[in-house]
């Protein structure tokens, strides 16, 4: 009896380690399944950055060769004349709804129009077509409209003998309005491109009227000091400068 009860508890004792060394052997087999799964998770997702960065690369090369290959597109002079007839064509429509602005008075959409047309077209559109804005502005009474209108052509102008033209349309502008000071500066200015005795002229009547005595003495000694021959003719027509003490 004994010794049953001591093979049963053999066999017992047995099936216990039989059954501590199956839960062992199943965790860590569980372990690493869990292990093999994750570590098949990274890969598959390194697996589609590199498949991705792969497809980018191929993607980056095949578009650089197209490039490499496609003959380059090139504007032509035709082109040039397209684009600048289509700009021309636009020019000239706004110029066209402004002085359609002008006749029917409405003067400050007509500066509008004509100031973008200004803005927008070549330096012979500029020249061609100031003279709308001018007087857009002179029926609008706006001086610092037309000043800088004629500043702008002053900008482009192409030689002296532009620069001496639009400088005495500003003389005569400000000798209109009364601002002979201001319109003895360009008189003055075209003085200074020309050394001409008839521009020198203009400006000492200028300074005569408005008393500006030491200025024009200053002009005409340094005048007569380089153009002596001069002298005379200045005598007849400038009264306020005393030529006895100008420079021989």
């Amino acid at each position: 009896m004994e010794e049953m009860k001591s093979r049963y508890i053999k066999i017992l004792i047995g099936f216990i380690v039989m059954m501590l060394l199956s839960t062992f052997t199943i965790k860590n087999h569980v372990k690493n399944i869990s292990k093999a799964r994750e570590t098949a998770e990274v890969l598959q997702v390194l697996n589609a950055e590199t498949q991705t960065e792969n497809i980018e690369s191929r993607e980056s090369n095949i578009k650089q060769v197209r490039i490499a290959e496609e003959p380059r597109q090139e504007t032509t002079v035709a082109d040039e004349v397209v684009i600048g007839e289509n700009s021309n064509e636009q020019n000239y429509n706004l110029r066209k709804e402004g002085l359609k602005k002008m006749a029917e008075g409405d003067i400050d959409n007509a500066i509008l129009y004509l100031e973008e047309a200004f803005e927008k077209g070549d330096v012979n559109f500029k020249k061609a077509n100031a003279e709308y804005l001018i007087q857009c502005y002179e029926q609008k009474g706006y001086v610092p409209g037309v000043i800088s209108v004629y500043d702008r052509l002053l900008a482009i102008a192409e030689g002296d003998s532009e620069k001496i033209d639009i400088n005495n349309k500003l003389a005569e502008y400000f000798m209109k309005t009364g601002s002979k000071k201001q319109a003895s500066e360009y008189y003055e200015a075209n003085y200074r491109l020309t050394n001409s005795i008839d521009d020198l002229i203009l400006v000492a009547n200028v300074l005569e009227e408005i008393g500006e005595k030491d200025k024009l003495n200053v002009l005409i000694q340094n005048h007569i000091a380089e153009f002596p021959q001069d002298k005379e003719t200045l005598k007849r027509y400038i009264k306020s400068t005393d030529f006895e003490n100008s420079q021989e």
